[in-house]
């Protein structure tokens, strides 16, 4: 008897060849067959696209209470904590000003936050990145909308929190951005849109991408630094946003609110850029 045979073929040669046998013979093959379907869970078997191209969509099977308020949640929890942290660092009312000590901040924080997020709302935390994943068809509308909402929220409570806790005499702008000396609100929004489409190419590739294998497993770590690199670059400039929730909360705080149109016009533009870019020029299909 070959070793490879399998014990339900064992229990079928033992049976005598008679016709009530051989129908059993027939439920069990049939049964044997059945076992050999690959079981899916039940959410891919009943979507209507494609899990790893779903397509644009308004959101209707978005449309459920539980999952939606949660990644909300996910979204405002997230948020406010990269605001108090990042903006927090960038107070340093006990310190001199060091732009690497705000960059790492930012950077490090994504990171964190990202990976109690990401498995309940993909981790956006962002605008820029929302518009971006709905421009390649990676989120829904629903879902864009309602996250953005979820993370300005948060931004203006993470603001609100550091506006009470700090001493009054060091608020000042609450880590509020704004443009340096000789920066055009042109000059800040083409740096801002840049850099943040930079972010959003790097979240397709490490995040969405399933085709791409360049870093698998570590997709917070290099988001995290592609944010402290694009603040080491526009520090001077703008004091980075690449994050509208992030500029609208101090913002909004502190009444700081000189050209804070730049600060919306330019990620959102480059986050949407971003994701058409990589859905039509970079992203592995498998037809290609």
């Amino acid at each position: 008897m070959d070793k490879m045979e399998t014990i339900w073929q064992i229990k079928v040669k033992k049976m005598p060849m008679d016709e009530k046998n051989e129908s059993k013979m027939m439920e069990m093959g049939l049964q044997k067959e059945i076992d050999l379907i690959p079981q899916f869970p039940e959410s891919i078997l009943t979507s209507s696209t494609p899990v790893s191209n779903m397509g644009y969509s308004l959101g209707k099977e978005d449309l459920k209470v539980v999952p939606l308020m949660k990644s909300m949640v996910a979204e405002l929890v997230g948020t406010m904590f990269l605001v108090i942290i990042g903006c927090g660092a960038a107070m340093q009312w006990k310190t001199d000003f060091d732009t690497t000590q705000v960059s790492l901040a930012f950077g490090l924080a994504v990171m964190a936050i990202a990976s109690f997020t990401g498995h309940v709302s993909g981790g956006n935390l962002n605008p820029a990145v929302s518009v971006g994943l709905l421009a390649g068809g990676k989120l829904s509308l629903l879902k864009c909308v309602v996250y953005v909402i979820a993370q300005c929220i948060g931004a203006v409570i993470g603001a609100g929190i550091l506006h009470l806790v700090t001493p009054s005499q060091h608020r000042a702008g609450l880590g509020s951005n704004g443009l340096a000396d000789g920066v055009t609100p042109l000059g800040g929004m083409v740096m801002e849109l840049l850099m943040t489409m930079l972010l959003v190419l790097v979240v397709y590739a490490t995040a969405v991408d399933t085709g791409n294998k360049t870093a698998p497993m570590v997709a917070p770590l290099v988001i995290g630094l592609t944010v402290t690199a694009a603040h080491l670059v526009l520090m001077p400039y703008t004091g980075t946003s690449i994050n509208p929730a992030r500029s609208l909360g101090p913002a909004l705080v502190s009444s700081n609110t000189a050209n804070h149109w730049v600060f919306w016009v330019g990620p959102l533009l480059g986050g949407a850029l971003g994701g058409v870019l990589y859905r039509f020029g970079m992203m592995n299909n498998q037809d290609n």
